[in-house]
């Protein structure tokens, strides 16, 4: 992912630009046009497969989110031509985005040592380094060499139905440009591919939407 370069000259502009946004207020959740639900992208750049034991896929992943927050607007021309500025993740709001099918104890994507990088337009792009620990049902009894098996990993708003957070993936497959393909020795990357899925309750007439991430292993022994 790709930012405008900043400019040597923009301090005083930053300045005042963080001066402006001392009234930002995390507890606000943006809302989309015409408030309506804010649009969250998901997406998912795999860098090792670290295991796969006991039905629990273990992976090392960053997770890309973006969405636009209007409190975060600013005109580049009133800040010294600042186009883009970077905020530790902890001080704005972000999405209660969670693993459904989590294996282990998983807080969320919070990361306070993080920053988000904020363009004037609103922007927000945030990417925390995350491992991932999901179910994945593996019949080990009967796993010979090269068999191939699929693992889900479907992540959601804990808290926000589809009215208030439309979650949408930003890609249809798991980005695996930086993978770390020697890292395993016994399980082998063969594809993937993601998918939107949105659920109505009997109790309630709102959607809930999930992306799941689908990736097949082969086995190596």
């Amino acid at each position: 992912m790709t930012f405008p370069a900043e400019k040597s000259d923009c301090q005083s502009g930053k300045a005042r630009l963080l001066g402006k946004l001392k009234d930002y207020n995390k507890l606000l959740a943006p809302e989309g046009p015409e408030g309506g639900a804010v649009n969250v992208t998901h997406g998912m750049d795999l860098k090792r497969i670290i295991s796969l034991d006991n039905q629990v896929l273990l992976l090392d992943t960053y997770l890309s989110l973006t969405w636009i927050d209007n409190q975060l607007v600013w005109d580049p021309d009133d800040f010294d031509g600042l186009e883009l500025i970077r905020i530790p993740s902890e001080k704005l709001w972000q999405p209660d985005i969670m693993l459904e099918n989590n294996a282990d104890q998983f807080n969320g994507l919070h990361s306070g040592d993080i920053n988000m990088v904020i363009t004037y337009d609103g922007m927000v792009f945030y990417t925390p380094p995350v491992k991932t620990a999901s179910f994945c049902k593996v019949n080990y009894k009967n796993l010979k060499q090269g068999d191939v098996i699929t693992c889900t990993l479907t992540f959601l708003s804990w808290t926000y139905d589809g009215d208030a957070l439309n979650l949408m993936n930003l890609d249809d497959v798991i980005s695996t440009g930086n993978l770390d393909k020697d890292f395993n020795t016994h399980w082998k990357f063969v594809t993937s591919n993601v998918k939107r899925d949105i659920q109505y309750d009997p109790c309630c007439v709102e959607p809930y939407v999930k992306i799941k991430y689908i990736i097949k292993l082969r086995y190596v022994p």
